[in-house]
């Protein structure tokens, strides 16, 4: 049987669905919103795209065979194709598939490419060309069509000319637009939204998470 439990949520899940299950819950943590329901959390430092727990000191590995297949020592390991999990499609939400650094030749995972990156090489932008630079960063860029297949909506700063909530912490949501603000002249800190699948009965828990802090949990009956 190819259904296993998931470590984080305890879920039985198809192996053909846990890149995207488990990589959404990786993205949830990287984005720092919190999930409800889970039993064991994503590890903080290189989680496995498999099992969401630590691939260092001993923990489970990831390196890239022939024929452009990923392989694994996790026991949750199953067989995908690089290449048609490195699109977010319908399909294949989550593209946290093993790239290659171009500075080492390390296999790490998508999503943790960007650790690797200040663990190793930390002045790696001043060696390399823009065009190398670019075309670098793009193999490990998370994009706005994943964020939103996964559930995870990054809100910029207000534009002149935007209200602000009374507290700076909360503006308005209108129709789709959903805008997290900050009190002029603080320092720019991440805001994520995280939008639930609807329940049975329409509607959707939203998180709001600022530097990595939830603030508030609500739920909305339409959007």
């Amino acid at each position: 049987d190819s259904r296993r439990n998931c470590r984080i949520c305890s879920k039985n899940i198809a192996a053909q669905d846990r890149q995207n299950h488990v990589g959404t819950h990786i993205h949830l943590a990287l984005s720092g919103v919190q999930e409800k329901d889970i039993v064991s959390p994503v590890a903080s430092n290189y989680p496995c795209g498999f099992c969401g727990g630590s691939m260092t000191s001993g923990g489970c590995t990831i390196g890239i065979r022939s024929g452009n297949k990923a392989t694994s020592t996790c026991p949750e390991v199953y067989e995908f194709a690089i290449k048609s999990a490195s699109t977010s499609s319908g399909a294949h939400l989550c593209t946290n598939s093993p790239i290659r650094c171009i500075l080492c030749q390390d296999v790490h995972r998508k999503y943790n490419m960007e650790q690797h990156l200040r663990d190793r090489h930390p002045k790696w932008e001043l060696t390399r060309s823009k065009e190398d630079r670019e075309a670098f960063s793009s193999t490990f860029a998370i994009y706005d069509l994943e964020r939103r297949n996964l559930g995870v909506v990054e809100v910029s700063p207000p534009s002149l000319g935007q209200s602000e909530s009374a507290d700076g912490s909360v503006g308005d949501v209108r129709g789709q637009k959903r805008l997290l603000v900050s009190p002029a002249g603080t320092p720019r800190r991440s805001r994520v939204l995280r939008i639930s699948a609807p329940g049975s009965d329409g509607s959707r828990t939203v998180t709001v998470a600022i530097s990595s802090k939830p603030v508030s949990t609500f739920i909305k009956d339409h959007f």
